[in-house]
């Protein structure tokens, strides 16, 4: 009789710790988007570094308290067919408390109306083209819209009286995103005018077409806006100077992609911005200066 009164108290200690482990040991299940082969720049292996670290720090500062952290990853491929897909197939097996991606926008779309739908907070780092909370109400940006950008371009041009300009951009999703936002702006301020535009341009693009489009840019404006990749500032700039643009009559502007850090303004400041060890280095120093 002992024996069995002793055995139901262990039987309702151990049913009662399993009731509070189940009450304090809850995990947030998340779900991560990203693409595993580089898709427009973006690849699961760049975010899986930080997105690792931000999960220990939270979890070490104490500020998930008794959760812990469930992630699923699914490949989101950049394409809205796959990142809708593959949501879709986590939310039949468990509903995640939270979104991370994707990081490409036309991706992110399909992924962030259903996250508004189903009122799960869904977070962006990079696809800062989305602007309409009235529509995507659970979307969080790490960084500001590129539609702010505009705004900003206005205002600086207008500190330097700078109202005719033109603009050169490339093919690509935040290029032509950017690229867009600028010519929207410009379009919608009757003192600015945007007096000739190349777009679509291919990365990479043959000498000679820079070329061409200098020559013409030239004879029309003074103002030339690069919505280019970092990596292809340089080639322009030293097209330019070849071209006599580079003796303080022409100005360009150009724009990071990215939230601009620590190690990343100490390279703008520093040589290596533009200098490559090679013929063109002067060259390039020159375009760069202006």
């Amino acid at each position: 009789m002992g024996l069995r009164r002793t055995f139901l108290k262990a039987l309702y200690v151990i049913s009662l710790l399993y009731l509070i482990r189940e009450s304090f040991a809850v995990d947030l299940q998340v779900l991560w988007l990203a693409p595993i082969a580089k898709q427009e720049g973006f690849t699961l292996a760049s975010s899986m570094g930080p997105f690792a670290l931000a999960i220990e720090n939270v979890t070490n500062s104490g500020l998930l308290h008794h959760y812990g952290v469930n992630i699923t990853w699914a490949d989101s491929a950049c394409h809205p067919k796959y990142a809708s897909g593959n949501f879709v197939a986590v939310m039949l097996r468990c509903k995640p408390d939270v979104i991370f991606g994707p990081p490409c926008t036309k991706a992110m779309i399909p992924v962030a109306d259903m996250a508004s739908f189903f009122d799960i907070p869904i977070y962006s780092w990079v696809s800062n083209m989305l602007v309409d909370k009235s529509v995507k109400t659970t979307l969080m940006r790490a960084i500001a819209p590129l539609s702010s950008l505009g705004d900003l371009l206005i205002f600086f041009c207008a500190k330097m009286r700078w109202f005719r300009l033109s603009m050169i951009s490339t093919m690509g999703e935040l290029t032509e995103g950017m690229a867009n936002f600028y010519k929207q702006t410009l379009e919608h301020n009757d003192e600015f005018y945007l007096a000739r535009e190349y777009n679509g341009i291919r990365e990479g693009v043959n000498r000679t077409q820079i070329e061409r489009m200098f020559s013409i840019l030239k004879t029309e404006t003074r103002i030339i806006i690069l919505v280019v990749p970092r990596g292809e500032v340089r080639r322009y700039l030293i097209v330019a100077d070849e071209l006599g643009m580079t003796n303080g009559d022409y100005q360009f502007l150009y724009t990071e992609h990215t939230v601009a850090d620590k190690e990343f303004l100490e390279r703008l400041q520093s040589t290596s911005f533009w200098k490559n060890d090679d013929q063109d280095d002067e060259k390039a120093r020159r375009g760069y200066h202006n």
